[in-house]
């Protein structure tokens, strides 16, 4: 009778051993990965090829309405703000991309004569945002 409790005690104990474990890899382990997961950024894009050109660290926007499209590559975003930050130094927003589904971009326009950068902000579902390279543009 005595063994018979200790093999079911150790059995038991086994059991549970194997329970904690399974709850910590499972659930416990599993949330501190969604913590710690970040949002990163990665380049930051202008196109279409015809409404942009690269001049000398420039990127010159030759579309007659001023319109091109910017693109950043980032990963455990939840959205992605762009913004303009012309010579003087004020921020403008040029728009948002809440769905990543088909890679994070906007179409935005430039007022004629803009001489600046633009960059994006990358925000997850909590916590704080990075901020992408800034890129100079002009019209």
């Amino acid at each position: 009778m005595k063994r018979r409790r200790l093999v079911l005690f150790g059995v038991l104990a086994v059991v549970v051993i194997i329970i904690a474990v399974a709850v910590y890899v499972l659930v416990i382990r599993d949330d501190e990965e969604e913590e710690e997961a970040l949002p990163t950024v990665g380049a930051l894009t202008l196109g279409p090829e015809g409404a942009i050109r690269l001049e000398e660290g420039v990127y010159w926007v030759d579309d007659p309405d001023g319109q091109f499209t910017i693109t950043v590559e980032a990963t455990n975003a939840a959205r992605v703000e762009f913004f303009a930050r012309d010579a003087g130094g004020d921020v403008q927003s040029l728009g948002v991309d809440e769905d990543g589904a088909d890679g994070w971009s906007i179409t935005a326009s430039l007022d004629s004569d803009y001489s600046g950068s633009v960059y994006a902000e990358v925000y997850p579902e909590e916590g704080e945002h990075v901020t992408s390279e800034e890129l100079a543009v002009a019209r």
